[in-house]
Parts: structure tokens; sequence; C-alpha cells
């Protein structure tokens, strides 16, 4: 692991090293930013950097670099939210975080701990929280993560220096998706659908999310002209998809009705779909401005329901049948 190792950030890398080099680190730091963009990696560099001793950190060969990279360094401490349905940062977590900082260091001369998802910890263990960033015990740094700043306890931010991570561009996207090994043409439609993120790039293709894109608009192109037989052949394909999958195939949807009320408005404004922009110029002269209105609604509540337990085919089947009476 090195710095190079990160792409994109540049500015937030450097100012890091910086602080780093002359001692000028803050004890609690909040990186905060969109789920995937390389948060959690750069606050795991920075932890290995801290507990270096060598000129340029992290060296990487050094007995705390090593330990670090097996994952057994008896000074670095990593909090993760859990649970088998919410997922959450527990009061117990935080105990026994309290309980293992209170021990002098082992290996290197100061302790680390990351708090991966700061933004998902109850509130008694956000209190419990509160009061070990208030009173920290020894030579000791904390460095949490949130997707959501909002969600995180006012009084925790205050605490710590908060430091934004915007978007990745879609070039920086291309090229860590290429040194996976992903075709170009698949990592460039990948990166103009992961929003900024790698991680929502990486699920688009590990999920063979361009497959289900494809599905989606043929299914918007034939809906019009669906027969009842042809709605009980597509629910049928469709209830094989996990809900994940089909909240996903319903997200690309919405995504196709977004950019074409673009073309409609001639807005300037990227659309999501922009490798398809010949194909969703001819949807445009299909749909109408109030059917897509209309559809967006109805995808709605087709995505509420999914939430329930309610019937999936029922749902399915009656979202088609009021796309398909949009006509």
């Amino acid at each position: 692991m090195q710095w190079n190792d990160i792409v994109g950030h540049e500015q937030i890398i450097s100012n890091l090293r910086t602080m780093l080099e002359t001692d000028h680190l803050p004890h609690a730091l909040l990186f905060f930013g969109m789920e995937g963009i390389g948060k959690a990696l750069t606050a795991k560099m920075l932890a290995m950097a801290l507990l270096c001793n060598a000129k340029n950190r992290p060296c990487g060969e050094c007995p705390s670099c090593q330990a670090f990279i097996k994952g057994t360094h008896p000074d670095f401490f990593l909090l993760e939210p859990d649970g088998k349905t919410v997922k959450m940062i527990k009061i117990e977590q935080l105990r026994q975080m309290q309980a293992d900082i209170s021990l002098a260091p082992y290996l290197s001369d100061k302790r680390v701990v990351i708090i991966d998802g700061a933004d998902k910890i109850n509130e008694t263990a956000a209190n419990a929280l509160l009061k070990t960033l208030e009173e920290p015990v020894g030579n000791i740094y904390f460095i949490l993560t949130a997707n959501n700043k909002e969600k995180v306890l006012a009084t925790i931010l205050s605490r710590c220096v908060n430091i934004y991570f915007s978007l990745l561009d879609n070039e920086a996207v291309m090229n860590i998706l290429q040194k996976k090994e992903i075709a170009a043409g698949a990592a460039s439609k990948l990166a103009d659908l992961s929003g900024g993120s790698i991680r929502q790039a990486l699920t688009l293709y590990e999920n063979n999310g361009l497959e289900n894109r494809d599905m989606a608009f043929k299914f918007l192109k034939d809906v019009f002209i669906y027969s009842d037989e042809n709605i009980w052949q597509i629910t049928d394909v469709l209830l094989k998809f996990k809900r994940e999958q089909l909240n996903e195939w319903i997200f690309y949807l919405q995504m196709f009705w977004r950019d074409m009320i673009i073309l409609y408005n001639k807005d300037n404004i990227k659309l999501y779909n922009s490798d398809m922009n010949d194909e969703l110029i001819e949807q445009k002269y299909i749909w109408n401005l109030q059917q897509i209105f209309m559809a967006v609604e109805y995808s709605q509540i087709a995505e509420q329901r999914l939430m329930s337990n309610a019937d999936m085919r029922l749902i399915i089947e009656e979202f088609i049948l009021k796309l398909r009476n949009l006509k």
C-alpha cells in the first residue's frame, strides 16, 4: 500500500501528508462524502503512515507496516457497522475499543482508531464515542468516515476536522476499472453510470448491471405494445431477480425517464445514460412528458411496495399494467 494507490483526491492527500510530515495532524478527523470514492482507503493509508516510524511513511517494509498489511497490528483498531439486518456500530463495540486503547502502544509509539461508518452509530454508542474524543488517553488518533454527514452527531462533528471527499471523475473511475482488467468499452459505460463512485461501478459490473440496463431499455421501448401474455412473460423473468436487482432495474427505468425529461427541456445537464443519447431522443417522441411523470410516480410506488412483504408478482404486474395503460 502506497499513497499513489489512491486515485483522485490529490489535494486532500497532499494536505494530509504535509500535516503528517510536520507533525500537525489533528487527533480526530472525519472524512465524509459519497460511498465508494476512497474515504476508507485514505483512512487506512493514513493509519498505516501514522504507525510507521520510517522517514517516508508508510514504508511498507518495517514490522509495523507488515503487521498493518497482514491485519495484525496491535495498535490499530477498526470499527465497522455490524448486525444481521440493520448494520450499526453498537455500544459493545465502543466499550471494547475503549478498553483496548487504554493499554500502552505495543509496536508503535501511538495508536490509531478508524471508525468506518460514523453515520451508523446508535445514540448510546455515539455518546460514548463523544466522551472518548473529548478525553483521549495517550497518543491516539481517530479517523472517522461517513457517507452522510448529516447523520453524524453534531457534537462529534465539532470535535473533528471535517474533510469532504468529492466524487471521482469518469476518467479516474475508468482508470481504476481498467487496472482491474475490465475492458475499455465496458469501463467507459460503467464510469458513466457510476455517479462518481468506484464501488457503484464495481457493483454494477459484478451484478451484470449493463445487461440489466439493456433489459430495462428494451422494456421501456416495448411496454406500450405489450400483450397480456408479454406482461406475464416479463413478470416471470423479473421474479427470478433478487429484490436488490429488481430495484436496480427500476432505477435504470427512472434514469431513462430522467434523461428524456432533460432532452425535452433542452437542459445543459449531462445525461446519466450519455452513451445512449440517440436512442433516448427516439424515445422522446414516443413518450410525452405527462406519461414520463406518471411513469416515475408509478415506479416510486413500486419501489416502496418492494420494501414491504407484499407479493412480488402482484407488484410487478400492476406496475407494468399501469405503464402500458399510459399509452
